[in-house]
């Protein structure tokens, strides 16, 4: 005897495995749906009428539309066909997919490897225009397509243009290939037809497909969409001209879309060649030449022309606190060349402000010594400016005592100007336990060599050499602005001594001689001293 329990949970069984079997089924019908659908909307578009490259770089496989028609409530599919990429990327007005539904209801199609998006019913809100962005590791490709959605009540007007084909340049051999496609609608009636062929302009009638001609029409989108390619293999010289693709429908209303064959023609223009190679000389003559003037000028013009800049347009060091432009420190020995030309021509020619310290009576350790008679004066004076010889480091020309000189100095001032009346001794380049060595401090300070061969007051300054002398100086020097009473003292300076040239027989040696001992303070002692 079977219990009433039992029955009933046979029966809950059944039910459950009929409810089951029901959603089964529900999916296989979702999946075949799905499947015919994306037939109807050409699941193999991407891989049918494909460009015949072997080339594996990135780039489109075929013609890709501008311009997309649907009817609403209807399945639709966009491509962008392409070859060599890593990634394929989709926009709708510059947004990134997965777009919301109230956005687009447009989804990916993974079998197609991204090239494709479709919907089984659009609306709409899936109008407007969707981007694809194709790349690899180094390059990039964009194609966009409008889409336009039409009323559910189908399309009956002109053809609807959708690819826009440009001049295609061929060698004579080559194979071209042409196309067309436009949006022709659907009418369902007994004797509906479209059409499309393609005509030579010149020739007044439609192409003949001779063995080297071949015209392939395709449609898609449940035939709504109509296009057609023109394949010519081999192209001829009399193949070149303008052709015409003529897509009409039932109504007789038809869309012409036009483009040009041409031809790739070698073009070598053997004077063009000279002429180009004339040019590219006389180009590269003009450049050297200038290269060549600019360095000379720069060599010859280039120290005044810094020199000048830095006095117009530098800041000044004025209402610093400090009163005087350079302090200027050097042994007894070298007193003719300090006090006979160096101050006195700073100061009346340039019109700086100097004060001087000789360091003769100093003879014990560099640090120490010249730390605790210049310390006070260094503070008032902008730039410290130092002459190198070897009575200074007490005729102990090496590079150990020019060490250790230059090393006191930086601990004294930072802006320091080092005149060398000899040439250096040859650096040793070992660096000691603080990394430094002579070069090291060379670097730090501003060294400006002199050359006194054939220098006469009056006269040698006019040389060369000379010249750039002076305006190594003055370019280490604060900038400077000349007042009118500098230029009135110069201008005086000037004519007295024009006046005196006749009575002036050896002032090289006068002018030495006269300033040995003397230290000026201010630019109203140099000038009495110099007169």
């Amino acid at each position: 005897m079977i219990s009433y329990s039992t029955v009933t949970s046979k029966a809950q069984s059944s039910r459950m495995l009929s409810a089951w079997l029901r959603c089964v089924v529900f999916a296989l019908t979702v999946t075949i749906m799905f499947s015919v659908s994306v037939v109807n909307g050409d699941e193999d578009f991407c891989v049918m009428d494909t460009f015949r490259s072997n080339s594996t770089w990135l780039q489109f496989t075929k013609e890709l539309s501008n311009q997309e028609y649907v009817v609403a409530q209807k399945f639709k599919s966009l491509h962008c066909c392409a070859k060599g990429y890593r990634s394929i990327e989709w926009y709708k007005d510059g947004r990134p997919y997965p777009w919301p539904g109230v956005v687009s209801g447009f989804i990916l199609y993974p079998e197609s490897a991204n090239q494709t998006i479709y919907s089984n019913s659009v609306v709409q809100s899936d109008s407007g225009n969707y981007s694809c962005l194709v790349r690899n590791d180094t390059d990039e490709l964009w194609h966009t397509i409008n889409v336009t959605v039409m009323d559910s009540a189908g399309y009956s007007g002109t053809p609807l243009q959708m690819y826009e084909p440009h001049d295609l340049y061929v060698k004579i051999g080559d194979e071209a290939r042409l196309f067309c496609e436009a949006f022709v609608g659907r009418i369902d009636l007994p004797d509906a037809y479209n059409e499309v062929h393609w005509k030579r302009m010149e020739h007044n009638g439609s192409v003949k497909p001779p063995e080297r001609f071949q015209v392939t029409n395709k449609s898609r989108e449940d035939n709504e969409i109509l296009g057609s390619h023109l394949l010519i293999r081999g192209v001829r010289r009399e193949d070149f001209g303008q052709y015409t693709c003529q897509i009409s429908n039932t109504w007789f209303q038809s869309v012409d879309t036009s483009v040009w064959l041409r031809e790739i023609v070698p073009y070598h223009d053997e004077s063009q060649d000279k002429t180009a190679y004339k040019q590219i000389l006389l180009v590269f003559a003009a450049v050297i030449l200038s290269s060549l003037t600019l360095v000379a000028l720069y060599l010859r013009f280039g120290l005044q022309v810094r020199v000048i800049w830095k006095d117009s347009f530098c800041r000044q060091e004025t209402n610093d606190g400090k009163d005087y432009d350079a302090l200027v420190c050097y042994d007894d020995r070298d007193s003719d060349f300090v006090l006979g030309m160096l101050v006195p021509k700073l100061e009346t020619l340039y019109d700086y402000r100097c004060i001087t310290h000789h360091l003769g009576s100093i003879h014990g350790n560099f640090g120490t010594e010249w730390s605790a008679v210049l310390k006070g004066p260094a503070q008032h004076s902008r730039r410290l400016l130092v002459v190198l010889s070897p009575s200074i480091l007490h005729d102990s020309w090496t590079s150990a005592a020019l060490y250790e000189a230059l090393h006191a100095l930086l601990t004294i001032h930072n802006k320091i100007i080092c005149i060398a009346l000899q040439p250096l001794p040859k650096c040793d380049p070992t660096k000691n336990a603080q990394g430094e060595s002579l070069s090291t401090l060379l670097h730090a300070v501003h060294l400006v060599e002199w050359r006194s061969e054939g220098y006469c007051v009056g006269m040698g300054d006019r040389s060369r050499e000379h010249k750039r002398f002076w305006a190594s100086v003055r370019l280490h020097l604060p900038p400077h602005r000349y007042s009118r009473q500098a230029v009135s003292l110069k201008q005086e300076l000037n004519q007295m001594s024009v006046a005196t040239t006749g009575s002036r027989v050896n002032v090289c040696t006068a002018v030495g001689t006269s300033k040995r001992g003397t230290v000026l303070t201010n630019s109203h002692e140099s000038l009495e001293v110099l007169v």
